[in-house]
C-alpha cells in the first residue's frame, strides 16, 4: 500500500491531495475513485476503510481531494470555501478531477485517461453533484449519499 500526498495547482492556489494506492497493481488505465467533502471545516484524513483497501487491492487509486471549505489547512482554508465562496470548493473539486484523469506512475512514459468515479455524502453530495453539471463528461459515474433527517 503506497500513500502520497501531493498538491494540485488550481488558479494559483495549492489543492492537497492524498493519494492511496498498490504500486504493484496500478495500471495506466488503473480507476480513480475521487472522494470530496471540503465543508463545515472538516479535515478528510486517510483512515482504514475495509471498501477502500478492497478497491486499491484491485489496483485503483483512491484519492480524497481536499478542497476549500475543509479544515485540512485551517481557518483561512475553510472560510474560502464556505458559503458564497462553496464556488471556490468546487473548482478545486473539478481541478483535482482533472488532474487525476492523467496521473501517471513515474516511470509510465504513456499518456494516460483515467476513468473518473466520484463520491461523496453529505455536503461532499452536493460538490460532487455541482461538479459533474459543470463537467459531466469527466466523470465516468459518482456515488451520492446524503442524511436522512
Amino acid at each position: 500500500m503506497f500513500q502520497k500526498l501531493i498538491s494540485v495547482n488550481h488558479q494559483d492556489v495549492e489543492v492537497p491531495v492524498s493519494l492511496v494506492y498498490r504500486k504493484d497493481m496500478l495500471k495506466d488505465n488503473s480507476p480513480v475513485f475521487l472522494y470530496g467533502y471540503g465543508a463545515y471545516g472538516v479535515t478528510m484524513r486517510p483512515y482504514f476503510m475495509p471498501q477502500i483497501i478492497s478497491l486499491v487491492d484491485r489496483g485503483a487509486v483512491y484519492v480524497i481531494a481536499h478542497v476549500r471549505g475543509g479544515g485540512f489547512k485551517g481557518d483561512d482554508w475553510y472560510q474560502a470555501g464556505k458559503g458564497v465562496n462553496r464556488r471556490n470548493s468546487i473548482q478545486d473539486f473539478i481541478a483535482v478531477a482533472q488532474a487525476m484523469k492523467q496521473f501517471r506512475i513515474a516511470s509510465s512514459a504513456q499518456k494516460v485517461d483515467r476513468d473518473i468515479l466520484a463520491l461523496g455524502s453529505s455536503a461532499g453530495g452536493t460538490l460532487v453533484v455541482a461538479a459533474i453539471n459543470q463537467f459531466p463528461e469527466l466523470f465516468k459515474g459518482a456515488v451520492l449519499a446524503g442524511t436522512i433527517r
